[in-house]
């Protein structure tokens, strides 16, 4: 009998076997059969020769182990020893009561379990002809987001390949055959009812043309860096990223810092590596922390990137942005401190006003804010260790692809990389490469 005189009994169903209401006695709980093991009976044990049988030294049988029982014994003997030492009896200290009521009041919790709704593949077909028309649908009165423009494409099945279900789609709203089409950008969009994935592809060659297969009406307008504006105000927001992805450059150069060479050795440099890029590119006008006071002559930069037929974007060190008396077509960046401190209203202005609006991300928190701003392209960096910032340890291909997962605008990767690596970066999800030592 163990400690109290209380012993094993069996338990209703769904209720702890820690607590025991009617403590029994183990003799009594195996007259009832509610034990599995008996407890196995001993055979008495001898007397040490030379002793005397009361009273004297007794030593267990050969074969058998201190406890009683032999061999097939073991289970029953494991089980009551193992029942003794975890057993809580009227001496321990413990209210039983209480026990049983916690146990009652977790019962009556409802089990929540957060079930993470899958997203919805859509593909979206980005036609564009040889003149630099992009063609387009309105969509009609009784279908979600009314009166909008949209790029034709649907939901992908179950099983099919993204490629088969632009092929599919298109078939089916505007009557064409895709033959030549490159996938672009993918970029997360979240509805309050809905959580998609939009999948873009550009497509450049295809048999017959256009028409309304399903009543919408369709048109074909151009799409460039002065046009882009008419076409974010005429398509919903989720569409904002695949409109950028028609026009964006792949590469963003980053100027180098002025340094200790002066404002008009670093100006020469600029100039003169603005007319060697061979294809349009977005450069990054910064001229870094080391100004010392001098003023940043940001309208002649800005007009000679312009003449050499690429995208400029002001990046200054402070918070003024610069931005008076700048042409409409040279853009904002928003590095860390600009990207927390700036107003929605604000950034929206200078969208409305023309100019691309960029940001610095290094983390679910900046990608987060620059998704509430709804920037046009963001750079995440440090993608690897840099000379620039030897401080900062790169973040890694995987982490820098769940950061692009995140971002439902254009991802360019900065830090240690270059165009030898926009094949990596576009498995990851990104979009562009940006740099500084790649291009200057």
């Amino acid at each position: 009998m163990s400690a109290g005189g209380q012993g094993h009994c069996a338990q209703p169903a769904g209720q702890d076997r820690a607590v025991c209401l009617r403590p029994q006695s183990r003799a009594d709980s195996r007259r009832r059969g509610q034990c599995r093991y008996p407890r196995p009976r001993r055979r008495p044990r001898q007397p040490v020769a030379g002793r005397r049988a009361r009273g004297g030294r007794w030593r267990a049988r050969p074969g058998l182990r201190r406890g009683g029982g032999g061999r097939g014994n073991g289970r029953a003997r494991d089980h009551h020893a193992y029942r003794s030492r975890s057993w809580h009896g009227r001496r321990s200290g413990l209210d039983l009561r209480l026990l049983l009521r916690l146990r009652q009041d977790q019962r009556r919790v409802p089990l929540l379990i957060v079930v993470d709704r899958p997203r919805t593949d859509i593909v979206l077909g980005l036609l564009r002809e040889p003149d630099g028309r992009v063609w387009a649908e309105v969509r009609p009165g009784d279908k979600h987001l009314a009166g909008l423009r949209a790029f034709p494409g649907g939901k992908r099945l179950n099983g099919e390949t993204p490629r088969a279900a632009l092929v599919r789609e298109l078939d089916e709203e505007i009557g064409i055959r895709v033959r030549r089409a490159r996938r672009v950008i993918t970029l997360n969009w979240d509805y309050p009812d809905r959580r998609l994935r939009l999948i873009g592809f550009e497509v450049t060659a295809w048999t017959g043309r256009p028409r309304s297969v399903e009543g919408q009406a369709l048109l074909a307008e151009p799409l460039d860096r002065d046009t882009r504006g008419d076409w974010l105000a005429a398509m919903p927001t989720a569409n904002r990223g695949l409109v950028n992805a028609l026009v964006l450059p792949r590469c963003l150069a980053i100027t180098p810092s002025l340094g200790r060479e002066g404002m008009a050795a670093w100006l020469a440099r600029v100039e003169s590596g603005l007319s060697s890029f061979t294809a349009p590119m977005l450069v990054n006008l910064r001229p870094g922390p080391e100004m010392d006071g001098e003023a940043v002559p940001w309208t002649s930069l800005a007009e000679a990137a312009l003449a050499a037929g690429h995208w400029p974007v002001v990046n200054p060190s402070g918070d003024d942005a610069c931005l008076d008396g700048l042409d409409a077509r040279v853009g904002v960046h928003l590095n860390h401190r600009r990207l927390l401190s700036t107003a929605r209203e604000t950034v929206a202005d200078w969208q409305a006003r023309g100019r691309l609006v960029t940001a610095a991300v290094h983390d679910p928190v900046t990608m987060a804010r620059a998704g509430e701003l709804a920037v046009d392209l963001v750079t995440v960096s440090p993608v690897r260790a840099t000379a620039t910032h030897p401080q900062a340890k790169g973040i890694g291909w995987q982490r820098f692809g769940d950061l692009a997962a995140l971002a439902p605008m254009p991802v360019y990767a900065l830090g240690g990389v270059g165009p030898h690596d926009l094949p990596r970066i576009w498995r990851r999800g990104g979009f562009g490469v940006a740099s500084i030592s790649a291009f200057w």
